[in-house]
């Protein structure tokens, strides 16, 4: 995973991350600033999709008696 702040890296540099990451499968996310509060709040989307994910994969092989 590649994580990196946008008002801190040049559009050219940001835009070579991006292809080397979209061609070694890497996952990444930029954010829109360099502090703890953005990289937080990414850790914290990444939670809940995940949680979201897994309520999925449970609730699709949840058998339902009537």
């Amino acid at each position: 995973m590649a994580v990196f702040p946008v008002d801190c890296i040049d559009h050219d540099s940001m835009n070579m991350l991006k292809r080397v990451c979209e061609r070694s499968q890497v996952a990444y996310y930029p954010l829109r600033t360099a502090s703890v509060a953005s990289f937080v709040e990414l850790i914290a989307r990444l939670a809940a999709a995940d949680a979201l994910v897994r309520a999925e994969r449970v609730s699709r092989f949840r058998l339902r008696h009537r």
